[in-house]
């Protein structure tokens, strides 16, 4: 039994990060703004937002874990019900959130790179 409720917790998952749902804004720029802005920015203040950003991944790496902990608990029958379907909505919002962090961290740190500063310790973990 655990390794069916293993596995179903392993598709829905699957499910939640392939699935084609829109991007949740995290700001109200659009990412040619934020572009634009970050190329006239230093490499402290091109720093300090690549690092906030990996911090709010981080943090939707840390939300998605919770979630799968809480599905642990579900049968089968229930995570193919209406309650699978909850936490597969609570996924898509944590996916949209981090796809949108990723996208505005990479902003920074390709700008970081454009003007020469060391990246080495900013890799995402």
């Amino acid at each position: 039994m655990k390794f069916q409720n293993s596995l179903a917790i392993v598709l829905v998952m699957s499910l939640s990060f392939f699935s084609g749902c829109a991007k949740a804004p995290v700001s109200e720029k659009t990412i040619e703004q934020l572009e634009k802005e970050a190329s006239k920015m230093v490499i402290v203040d091109l720093r300090e937002r690549a690092e906030f950003y990996a911090k709010e991944l981080k943090a939707q790496r840390q939300e998605v874990s919770k979630i799968t902990n809480e599905m642990k608990g579900l049968s089968v029958k229930e995570i193919f019900g209406s309650k699978g379907n909850s936490f597969k909505k609570r996924l898509w919002k944590v996916q949209d959130k981090a796809n949108a962090f990723l996208d505005r961290y990479r902003i920074y740190v390709s700008k970081l790179l454009e003007k020469g500063a060391d990246i080495s310790e900013m890799e995402l973990k």
